[in-house]
């Protein structure tokens, strides 16, 4: 089964798009004898969003699963924590995931992959007077590489899985959680340490559609990503990349701990979590 986990925050003008989408994709892919389940994990929600959730919820596929902590990070574990499926990948509100690449994907992981990155698309918005106006389409394919001996050092120091990857629950399990001190590089940190140990592997087909407007945590221009960024940087001893950014910002952050449910576990020199350290984590 294929878990998929949607983190919901402010996200009400997105979700008569997502609840057609998402019910496409369901239905195709258990049509072809992929079964699915839809994870919701809200914060905070809107009387609007508490409306889609019951809705899309009468569905036998789709439950929602509480998270305390508003973090889109700590809503991911969580979601992946309760996951029945036995691979896993993420599907936000405003974006599109495309049945044909999580299929080829999911029969990667059927063949032995942990992890299936997709080459995908952009969507650039321009907001103005409180609207999204469709600007330019961008396909992200020559510039992902092949995972191989070659290219593996810059899975280390970059973030090539894109927003679309699938992965095995067990490689979630073995890498640990996604940090939760991050507001917006949580999946960067999580791809290197999988990337360490990881069998990857490039699908052919697009993953999906990702909507850049400017309004989410990942947009650019943003000081606390550059920070975010750079801890990284710090954590896993690629300092060359590490850009300017207020000190005091930097403080937030810090390099040489993981933040899980309310306790920061440390990681080795080279960035490592040792899983069996985190109390009532899956044993693997």
């Amino acid at each position: 089964m294929l878990s998929i986990i949607t983190a919901l925050y402010k996200t009400g003008r997105y979700l008569a798009d997502y609840t057609k989408k998402i019910e496409s994709f369901v239905n195709d892919l258990q049509q072809d004898g992929f079964p699915v389940e839809v994870i919701l994990i809200p914060r905070e929600p809107s009387p609007k969003e508490r409306a889609f959730i019951d809705k899309l919820k009468m569905h036998p596929w789709c439950r929602e699963v509480d998270c305390l902590t508003p973090s889109v990070n700590a809503a991911w574990n969580e979601g992946f924590l309760a996951a029945q499926g036995d691979a896993f990948a993420f599907c936000n509100a405003d974006d599109y995931r495309y049945k044909g690449g999580t299929k080829e994907a999911l029969r990667m992981i059927g063949e032995g992959a942990d992890l299936v990155y997709l080459p995908f698309h952009i969507r650039r918005y321009l907001n103005l007077f409180g609207r999204g106006f469709f600007v330019h389409r961008q396909t992200i394919s020559r510039q992902v590489p092949e995972f191989n001996d070659k290219t593996k050092p810059e899975f280390l120091r970059s973030m090539l899985c894109g927003p679309f990857f699938v992965f095995r629950k067990s490689l979630f399990e073995r890498v640990g959680p996604f940090d939760e001190q991050f507001r917006s590089a949580g999946d960067f940190d999580w791809c290197i340490r999988a990337a360490k140990i990881g069998k990857f592997r490039r699908g052919k087909q697009l993953g999906g559609s990702y909507r850049v407007d400017g309004s989410g945590t990942s947009g650019g221009g943003k000081d606390f990503i550059t920070a975010e960024n750079n801890t990284i940087c710090l954590r896993h001893n690629f300092e060359d990349k590490i850009k300017n950014v207020s000190p005091e910002l930097m403080k937030r952050y810090d390099p040489r701990t993981i933040a899980f449910r309310g306790q920061k576990f440390r990681v080795d020199e080279n960035g490592n979590l040792n899983v069996s350290l985190i109390p009532l984590w899956p044993r693997v």
